[in-house]
């Protein structure tokens, strides 16, 4: 229970389980919406659901029926994300799917019914890895006897 390897491998079934419901949920007609800002005070968390040893919170899922239908956010195109049987190290290739994703970003964001905004991925990428964030996770993680070898 206590090395990196079983905590590794609790955290996916936590995100699979999650997903399966995810889809569940939408298959019937439900919206749901992940909550990974609980980790901002992961602590205080903890207390309100008296979580055990052993036990972290990763994230919420709200679930429920949506007011609106929201517009789909893109995500990073295929090629930028996946690798068959080994990395593909072309940086230039991945320059390239980039940019043109940043482009694609900045369109929807300028053309969005709601929280319209000027940003691409990479801006984003930069600014949320500028400064560190929620630096207490891992110490909590070790104090809940997890992640200790």
């Amino acid at each position: 229970m206590e090395s990196t390897e079983q905590f590794i491998v609790a955290t996916i079934d936590a995100a699979l389980a999650a997903q399966n419901a995810s889809i569940a949920a939408e298959s019937m007609g439900l919206g749901i919406c992940y909550i990974g800002s609980l980790r901002n005070d992961i602590k205080r968390v903890d207390e309100l659901l008296e979580l055990p040893e052993y036990v972290v919170p990763l994230f919420g899922l709200a679930v429920g029926h949506p007011e609106h239908q929201p517009e789909i956010k893109p995500r990073l195109p295929l090629e930028a994300i996946y690798h068959e049987n080994t990395y593909d190290h072309d940086k230039e290739k991945q320059s390239k799917v980039v940019k043109e994703f940043d482009e694609y970003l900045k369109d929807y964001y300028q053309t969005r019914s709601t929280n319209k905004k000027i940003s691409t991925w990479t801006e984003q990428m930069e600014n949320k890895y500028r400064v560190p964030t929620r630096m207490d996770v891992g110490p909590f993680v070790k104090n809940k006897k997890l992640n200790l070898r």
